[in-house]
């Protein structure tokens, strides 16, 4: 799982756990199991329809691809398999990829 998954499980947890106090500090009934599951998968439905990403699975190394193209028209004349994983990892200047690129 993503480290914003977590987040959000956790956040979630203590907004139930915070909902759940102030219930018993006003005298109010405790919520069962299964309306804390529905608060739970209720808060999970809002993250997956409003958080899915816009950009394909590859779109970062396309863009790599576009950006060599662009900084080195002969493209790259060193064989560097790590420079795509590197763009998309650190955003390189053009300065980086024409030194690790282009002779």
């Amino acid at each position: 799982m993503s480290k914003f998954l977590y987040a959000f499980l956790i956040s979630a947890i203590l907004c139930i756990l915070m909902v759940q106090g102030s219930m018993k500090s006003e005298g109010a009934e405790e919520p069962t199991r299964e309306e804390m599951k529905e608060m739970l998968s209720k808060l999970m439905e809002n993250r997956s329809k409003h958080y899915r990403s816009q950009k394909g699975p590859h779109y970062c190394g396309r863009f790599a691809v576009k950006k060599i193209e662009e900084v080195c028209p002969d493209l790259c004349t060193l064989d560097d398999d790590t420079l795509i994983g590197a763009m998309c990892r650190r955003h390189l200047t053009d300065e980086e990829i024409i030194l690790r690129c282009c002779p």
